[in-house]
């Protein structure tokens, strides 16, 4: 059996211990909002909530057709298994890529194994697992055409920007920034000669920058082979100057605590560049700072810079071992094939060990959402006239089981960047203390509440004469206002 075909064996079982089988919140709202599209057709209102006349532009639709119908035909399992399958194809397509751009399998395949534990928490039922691995091959086709000169890459880069509009557009901005270090480079080159010189940054001045920018140009303009209009130019702008920023903790900087694991990375790898025989790309440079500012500046970005980094990272670190001659080193026979059956053996043993855990594992977390309680309301519940009071990370559960929620986690739609509503706000200020939930739940003429147990609201409401409590479970409480 080939090297390869053993690396890629062990790639493929790593990709199925990491996959994971417990569902995150925008699962949930993603099959119902694909059940709405395939009964109705796209929609511009809102319609999973019991607010009136909220416009809602879903970004992600193609994305929530294909998992909607996935899991019309499997059920949960068949989610499942696309999150395993599109782990794989991330996976492979990062060993395919590491390979060809080094010609080094042993450390492509370690460097996999590496990034895909480091970025496990984005490989989930959600847009990003296609939208990381589209930016994975949007760069390795950009790095292509650069070198290669082909024209097949430039027919690719504009599919991947039109399938990214179409799959997760509220991050299609993303796409052109990684072209940016290449146009920066070439401008600089025409300043500065690198020839005869013994700099640490190379500059290149890329003789097929004209055609990566015309391929810019052209794809500029792929936002519009979607039904969305402008949402792919405007979505992420509004996202980032909302109140939004303020709740979601992925769009949030990165805290001194979160970011010593990152930092101290960093500064190794700035160390290595300065205190080492090696060079570097000025545009590799611009990419990795770029990415690392970005990463710093919101939590989600760090996914980003962990998948699409690495791709230049690790040449970075190819070219140390061959400048050290780390390479030339030779172990002995017996040695080596110990290192490697070790090697082997953690991997199947973490995988194994990672999959027997998961047969266990429910695909719905019952305490972290209200799969009893749910069950109660659609039995026993008029929901026609049912007005509920809801958190934030749950309200995704409730409109899968047919409930219209009073928040779910598409928070844009809740605040006044995209709609002209407090919703947002005054979810936000009743958790903050800043307002008592009895003003809001009159502002809004709430008359069910569903908390779960331990939050700040359900230890007031418990001795509210106003409320009765109608269901309780380990995880959740149900509470119908009294004279309702």
């Amino acid at each position: 059996m080939s090297k390869k075909i053993v690396f890629f064996m062990l790639i493929i079982i790593f990709c199925v211990g990491i996959a994971p089988k417990t569902f995150q919140n925008d699962t949930f709202f993603t099959i119902a909002c694909g059940e709405q599209i395939l009964n109705e057709g796209l929609q511009k209102i809102d319609k999973l909530t019991w607010h009136k006349d909220l416009e809602f532009t879903n970004d992600r639709y193609l994305f929530d057709i294909i998992i909607t119908l996935i899991y019309n035909k499997l059920g949960f399992f068949g989610i499942y298994l696309f999150v395993i399958i599109m782990t794989v194809i991330i996976g492979l397509s990062l060993f395919y890529i590491y390979n060809k751009m080094n010609n080094n399998m042993i450390l492509s395949f370690l460097f996999t194994i590496s990034t895909l534990y480091l970025g496990r928490q984005i490989l989930a039922a959600r847009a990003q697992i296609i939208s990381i691995w589209l930016f994975i091959i949007e760069n390795y086709f950009i790095i292509k055409l650069l070198n290669s000169n082909k024209n097949i890459y430039s027919v690719l880069l504009i599919f991947v920007a039109i399938l990214l509009s179409n799959v997760h557009a509220s991050i299609f901005l993303i796409y052109f920034i990684y072209y940016l270090p290449y146009f920066a480079e070439f401008l600089l080159s025409r300043f500065i000669k690198d020839e005869g010189t013994d700099r640490k940054i190379i500059i290149n001045s890329r003789k097929n920058i004209l055609k990566l920018f015309i391929t810019f140009i052209i794809t500029i303009f792929a936002g519009f082979c979607s039904p969305l209009g402008l949402a792919p130019y405007t979505s992420m702008l509004k996202a980032v100057n909302g109140i939004s920023l303020n709740m979601i903790s992925e769009l949030q900087p990165m805290t001194l605590v979160d970011s010593l694991n990152f930092m101290t990375f960093i500064i190794i790898t700035l160390a290595i560049i300065a205190f080492t025989k090696i060079k570097i790309n000025l545009s590799d440079a611009f990419m990795l700072v770029g990415m690392a500012l970005m990463a710093i500046n919101m939590n989600r970005t760090v996914f980003y810079f962990i998948f699409v980094g690495s791709i230049f990272i690790i040449k970075m670190v190819n070219d140390f071992l061959e400048e050290y001659n780390i390479y030339e080193y030779n172990m002995s026979k017996k040695i080596t094939k110990i290192t490697s059956l070790v090697f082997i053996v953690l991997i199947v043993s973490y995988s194994s060990i990672n999959i027997s855990s998961k047969l266990l594992d429910d695909y719905v977390d019952t305490l972290s959402y209200p799969v009893y309680a749910c069950d109660y309301i659609n039995r026993f519940i008029d929901k026609d006239n049912m007005r509920i009071y809801n958190t934030f990370n749950y309200g995704s559960y409730i409109e899968y089981k047919g409930i219209k929620a009073f928040i779910d986690s598409r928070s844009g739609m809740f605040s006044e960047e995209f709609n002209d509503t407090t919703v947002l706000e005054d979810f936000n200020n009743i958790n903050g203390g800043v307002k008592h939930y009895r003003d809001v739940f009159n502002k809004y003429d709430i008359n069910y509440v569903l908390i779960n147990n331990g939050n700040l609201i359900s230890v007031y409401i418990a001795d509210d004469e106003e409320w009765n409590m109608i269901y309780n479970d380990d995880g959740f409480s149900l509470y119908e206002k009294k004279n309702n």
